[in-house]
């Protein structure tokens, strides 16, 4: 691709800020569009009025450890690679640190924002 920038530099009657200024461009959705499957870490808040079960691992068939009440402060720390149905909402599985619990919590019920 930089080949081809180089010869409408040489060959076109583009400008070079132009042709410069475009192939920045280009690199940056290029970089976004990589980086756009990555899923958030950090702080989250529980979302699920009800509360939010924490289980050893991820799926609906393992064991609660603990629940966490509405609009707990968990920290995620990575997520399952598949994901799960539950209520109908499809997403996947978070691990996360909650108080002295760590383990795994359906991610749909999990919000950057912390609810009202």
């Amino acid at each position: 691709m930089f080949k081809i920038y180089l010869f409408l530099i040489k060959n076109a009657e583009i400008s070079k800020e132009r042709i410069v200024l475009s192939f920045i461009v280009l690199f940056f959705l290029c970089i976004t569009t990589v980086t756009a499957g990555d899923r958030e870490t950090g702080k989250f808040y529980v979302t699920a009025k009800q509360g939010l079960n924490i289980r050893p691992e991820p799926g609906k068939g393992s064991i609660v450890i603990v629940k966490m009440p509405h609009a707990a402060q968990v920290e995620i720390l990575e997520y399952s690679k598949e994901e799960d149905e539950i209520d109908g909402n499809k997403a996947p599985w978070a691990k996360l640190k909650y108080k002295k619990y760590t383990g795994w919590a359906f991610s749909h019920y999990l919000s950057k924002e912390a609810p009202k």
